[in-house]
């Protein structure tokens, strides 16, 4: 897992009270920030302030200064790292050393200086270094993870080609095993927690409720390659190297084909309202269905090579596709035209997943990296690495505060 900055940094500079925390151990801005919100008619923008000004400061020496438009430089004299995270709005300011002439600004969670300093280099590298760290490594697993999820409640699922589901507590212990009799290529969990679903090459998906098989949905004829719940919960989606997609009632077991792909499918999704189902496939289009009827709606095309990642935004806004040509592409799902084309993995995009609150996308590639993107922007905020092989999935934590990520090295992080 790691901790991620899932909402970009957009915050006007020069706007939060820096001398309200002037030179205080973590401690002592904590006191000062009680204190400041009991008085203050505004409790929780003071205390969003605050946590502007005190987000990750990292200064191993005395020469990083906080110094805002308007107020007082604040000197980081005494701290090593003044509080890790109070709030998770979003928040751009400027910063400046004691040499006069530099400038330090933040931007999408990352600092920058305007000039090479080799001093300051080491004080940014250090500050960002902090801003994204692996806060925990699971092993377990003696083959490639090949998805990954999170329950409601904070707890982990990983499925991988060595045929096994594994449920990990919030420590990243290993509760419950489940097994298929073939390599697992993909699970879901439902919106409450209560059910997980995995498919694999042994063309069935498994139902698991408290670890125990509840059910197995047949009909694929090939690898059962994606899976996702509708956010009922009452209905599954998922999609085969047989070209179909299928959508079943988690209840009774019954399913429905739709067909129009010409090859491997290989993501599917399902809209937030349950309107919608997206399918990506090996012949290089995205098909959107109708989901009562599953009739085919449209084809989208533009990417040059496999879409192997499908995912709706939580506000059922936008679509983001990953695909074998080494890019994502953002769709507007009203028009289902393109409206932005993210560049920047050197390797197939193996997936992709919306933060909680829509402003974020985290991409997974063959290139070992996972990237964090700004939806506003388009930009590319964060680039996070740890894994020592192909990167095969990513998911949000339910608050976005962390990233789950499984990898070709066995690894989930």
């Amino acid at each position: 897992m790691q901790k991620v900055r899932s909402t970009p940094p957009t915050y006007a500079a020069g706007t939060f009270p820096i001398p309200l925390v002037q030179r205080c151990s973590p401690r002592r801005v904590q006191e000062r920030l009680r204190s400041r919100s009991e008085q203050c008619s505004e409790c929780r923008a003071v205390e969003d302030m605050i946590s502007d000004a005190t987000t990750r400061i990292f200064a191993p020496d005395s020469k990083l200064h906080l110094n805002p438009i308007g107020s007082s430089p604040l000197t980081a004299t005494d701290l090593t790292r003044v509080l890790d995270h109070l709030s998770t709005r979003p928040r751009e300011f400027s910063m400046r050393l004691t040499e006069p002439d530099l400038t330090v600004t933040m931007r999408y969670g990352k600092l920058a200086a305007d000039k090479p300093d080799s001093a300051v280099d080491d004080l940014l590298a250090a500050w960002n270094a902090r801003m994204a760290e692996c806060i925990q490594t699971m092993k377990g697993h003696t083959n490639w993870v090949i998805s990954v999820a999170f329950l409601p409640d904070g707890a982990m699922v990983t499925g991988s080609w060595d045929g096994t589901t594994k449920l990990w507590d919030k420590r990243g212990v290993c509760k419950t095993t489940m097994k298929h009799s073939g390599a697992v290529r993909c699970i879901a969990v439902s919106p409450d927690g209560s059910t997980i679903a995995s498919g694999g090459t042994d063309r069935k998906i498994k139902l698991w409720r408290r670890g125990r098989l509840v059910k197995t949905l047949e009909g694929h004829t090939r690898d059962v390659r994606s899976v996702g719940f509708s956010s009922d919960g009452k209905t599954l989606v998922s999609g085969s190297y047989d070209n179909t997609v299928r959508t079943w009632d988690v209840a009774t077991g019954v399913c429905r084909t739709m067909e129009g792909h010409s090859d491997l499918v290989l993501s599917v999704a399902i809209s937030p309202d349950g309107k919608t189902i997206v399918s990506g496939s090996k012949d290089k289009t995205i098909k959107v269905w109708v989901a009562e009827s599953g009739r085919l709606e449209q084809t989208l095309e533009g990417h040059t090579n496999s879409v192997a990642a499908v995912a709706i935004s939580p506000n059922g806004a936008l679509l983001a596709s990953g695909s074998g040509d080494h890019t994502i592409r953002l769709w507007d799902t009203r028009t289902w035209e393109c409206v932005a084309v993210l560049r920047g993995h050197a390797s197939f995009v193996r997936s992709v997943a919306f933060s909680p609150d829509g402003r974020t996308l985290a991409s997974g590639s063959w290139d070992n990296t996972i990237k964090l993107w700004s939806i506003a922007s388009g930009e590319c905020f964060e680039t996070l690495r740890g894994h020592d092989d192909w990167v095969r999935c990513v998911a949000f934590s339910p608050d976005g505060s962390t990233l789950l990520s499984g990898s070709d090295d066995k690894t989930a992080k």
